[in-house]
């Protein structure tokens, strides 16, 4: 396709993506029927009647989305940003994600759409997550990223984010779903973490560019995490909490769902227990009975997780490792010393102790596993 064909097909996507009331599943059945959005919009009346579902109504708001002021300014922003704008028609679209009942029709990618296509697990869990649930959530990204899966959230506080950074951590790749456009991140504080998504894997979004974090947005959000996933792992969820309705999806879909048992009383533990005790998911132990369950298993780049040194360590990595040594030091001593937030400290010892250069002992105790070349002893 050349670029003006693509400049026209693009603006013909953006039309068909903001007809108001069409919806993913008439949308979708538009382009398999046309091949292409350019192709549905200049469609006759009678040819678009011959899809089922589509009337008088559906027809006149098609007409209307291509007229529309604001498509324009949504087009140049996408030329502008370098978004590319995905069609269930296309070969990059995720086959797993076409599988579902109701896949978007079209999906705005900041960053490597071909990402969407490799084999995803998803991690997700509530946004008042425990320090040990953020820890648990950046552990099981990053070991899932160094054996080649990549990891999808919603890029929320507390759990999803700490899924992204694993990955991120581990020189994996993640992907990021919106419940917002993305040139309206939401939360705003996670910008940075998108932009960083974006350059590992892929920032999504089924919702125009400018869309603001609707509720509503959220559920519709959720069946795109677990439809591009082989497996949905639940971290944290309180007894109500969003992330169970992307667990019951998951099901819905026929997916593989785990969750990570909590202590009793725990509030942040209540959904999850519950999830295991209906049977609804399976109780997660480690990556391995992820990977058992699936008999699958990606190439793993081996680039990913390789930590030479200090060269992929920042500067509050090497400050932890300044403070350790031989001698065991407890969590809670390193926590005063650093002046570092508990659950901050124990993510990073987790990322040190993924790369070799640390040991937890019993107890929170931990050691460092090259204090001697890093001295210049050995």
């Amino acid at each position: 396709m050349d670029q003006l064909r693509e400049t026209e097909e693009l603006r013909a996507r953006i039309a068909l993506a903001g007809a108001s009331g069409v919806g993913p599943l008439r949308t979708g059945a538009l382009l398999r029927r046309f091949r292409s959005a350019g192709n549905v919009l200049r469609a006759t009346d009678r040819a678009l009647r011959s899809v089922e579902n589509i009337g008088h109504s559906t027809i006149k708001e098609l007409r209307a989305a291509a007229e529309c002021p604001a498509l324009s300014d949504e087009h140049d922003c996408a030329l502008a940003q370098g978004y590319s704008l995905i069609s269930v028609v296309d070969g990059t679209y995720p086959d797993l994600l076409a599988q579902i009942y109701d896949p978007p029709a079209l999906i705005w990618v900041d960053g490597l759409s071909a990402k969407l296509s490799n084999p995803c697990i998803a991690i997700v869990g509530t946004r008042r997550a425990t320090a040990a649930g953020k820890s648990t959530a950046y552990a099981l990204a990053y070991e899932f990223a160094v054996r080649g899966f990549t990891i999808v959230s919603g890029l929320a506080y507390g759990i999803d984010r700490m899924a992204h950074e694993g990955a991120l951590d581990a020189g994996g790749n993640t992907i990021a779903v919106l419940g917002s456009g993305l040139n309206n991140v939401y939360p705003r504080l996670h910008r940075r973490l998108a932009e960083r998504t974006a350059k590992q894997g892929a920032v999504i979004s089924e919702f125009s560019l400018q869309a603001e974090p609707d509720p509503g947005h959220f559920p519709r959000r959720n069946r795109i995490v677990s439809g591009l996933s082989l497996a949905t792992i639940i971290v944290e969820a309180h007894e109500r909490g969003g992330a169970l309705i992307t667990a019951r999806l998951a099901l819905d879909q026929n997916r593989e769902v785990y969750a990570v048992p909590g202590p009793i009383g725990s509030s942040a533990s209540e959904g999850t227990n519950r999830l295991i005790q209906n049977g609804a998911a399976q109780l997660l132990m480690s990556v391995d009975d992820v990977v058992r369950d699936l008999r699958f298993a990606p190439e793993k780049d081996d680039e990913i997780g390789s930590v030479d040194g200090l060269t992929a360590l920042g500067a509050e990595d090497g400050e932890i490792l300044d403070h350790l040594s031989v001698q065991p030091r407890h969590v809670d001593d390193l926590s005063e010393t650093l002046s570092l937030d508990i659950s901050v400290l124990l993510v990073r010892l987790i990322h040190l102790e993924c790369a070799g250069l640390i040991r937890q002992l019993p107890g929170k105790y931990y050691v460092s596993l090259r204090s001697g070349e890093r001295d210049g002893k050995v």
